[in-house]
């Protein structure tokens, strides 16, 4: 029985811990809070390319940035654009045209730049930006 209670109080220190731990690690911020290095934008505004292919200016409706004790972080940003297309568009650093070779994504947060992103517009144009920084 000592054994058995022994386990329930790790098991219970284990589980009270990780969301103190997750809530030092994620940030979640109000894209009108985040300053924007470049003249012109606010917010999580940035310019890309929208589903249709075409250079346009991205109002994310949801901001969400992770970063770890280790320093890895990873943003995510949610909205709507363009997508006429009546399919799914994915774009990434090396996907071809509209998108320079080597195109990289920005922190907000510690600002680095990243290869490694993802940028997913929806048929119906819903778009997920996901970019790992490491």
């Amino acid at each position: 029985m000592k054994k058995l209670t022994i386990i329930a109080v790790v098991l219970a220190l284990l589980f009270s811990a990780v969301p103190a731990f997750a809530a030092r690690a994620s940030q979640v911020k109000d894209c009108a809070s985040v300053p924007y290095p470049l003249p012109a934008q606010t917010g999580c505004n940035f310019g890309f390319w929208d589903g249709n292919g075409v250079l346009t200016t991205y109002a994310p409706d949801s901001y969400h940035d992770v970063l770890t004790p280790s320093g890895n972080e990873t943003e995510v940003f949610k909205g709507t654009v363009a997508n006429d297309t009546g399919q799914a568009v994915i774009y990434s650093a090396n996907s071809g045209a509209p998108i320079p070779s080597g195109q990289t994504c920005y922190s907000f947060v510690t600002k680095n730049t990243t290869p490694d992103w993802q940028l997913t517009i929806s048929a119906s144009g819903n778009f997920t930006l996901v970019c790992h920084f490491r």
